[in-house]
């Protein structure tokens, strides 16, 4: 549901339009609103509408080089995307091994470039990160487009209870010894944008760990804006 509006039970308000728009920006990317209203900021707000979400996919295939999708790629009733993507073009794969974001698919319809992420408000940011973004900067002619990490010393230990590589959001800080430092914070749920506000890097943990002890070096990716 779009902010002005009133949510209802089972809906959310489109917090990943916002965001979305904002990553793209800081990414250097011109940003086109393929057929869509009622939007405010740049981009489309379709709904679970199969013939309004099929018509903005061949506009936007027509007048740019990537089109970026948010939600309606899971499994659910109203989740259109993959069916749309092979239809109009071809789904090179749909779903990944990292948490959050599995349900992210990669595909083409016509000579641009799609990337369809999860609704959840973490999912989106964490899948642009690890895979829209260094794909942008790839088609934009970089030679190391690759997201930037650096180590940390984990404060606190982690359990995980599957193989996917995991995305945590941390609060990472150099402390008084000059030892960068990240502790992972509390409530990771896909859905939740309090830790977003509070984190400023993401800790990543290979699909094949399921303990690091604290004190352990972990691998951290900063999020946008922060150092």
């Amino acid at each position: 549901v779009m902010p002005g509006h009133t949510c209802s039970l089972a809906q959310i308000y489109n917090s990943n339009g916002y965001s979305l728009s904002a990553m793209l920006a800081m990414s250097g990317v011109r940003q086109i609103a393929a057929g869509a209203t009622d939007t405010g900021a740049g981009f489309g707000h379709l709904g679970d509408d199969v013939g309004r979400i099929r018509d903005a996919l061949s506009a936007a295939a027509e007048q740019g080089d990537a089109i970026i999708t948010s939600g309606g790629v899971s499994v659910g009733e109203a989740d259109y995307l993959p069916r749309l993507v092979g239809e109009l073009g071809r789904m090179h794969f749909w779903k990944v091994r990292m948490r959050p974001g599995m349900p992210f698919l990669f595909g083409e319809i016509g000579k641009a470039l799609v990337f369809c992420l999860p609704g959840n408000p973490v999912s989106t940011m964490a899948t642009f990160l690890a895979l829209v973004g260094p794909g942008l900067a790839a088609m934009q002619g970089s030679r190391n487009p690759l997201p930037r990490m650096h180590s940390a010393k984990l404060a606190s230990a982690i359990r995980k209870s599957h193989d996917r590589t995991e995305f945590l959001r941390a609060r990472v800080e150099v402390d008084d010894e000059g030892i960068c430092r990240a502790w992972p914070l509390a409530g990771q749920g896909s859905a939740m944008l309090r830790g977003v506000v509070e984190a400023n890097g993401l800790v990543v943990v290979p699909e094949s760990t399921r303990e690091l002890d604290s004190g352990e070096m972990v691998t951290v990716m900063p999020l946008p804006d922060c150092p």
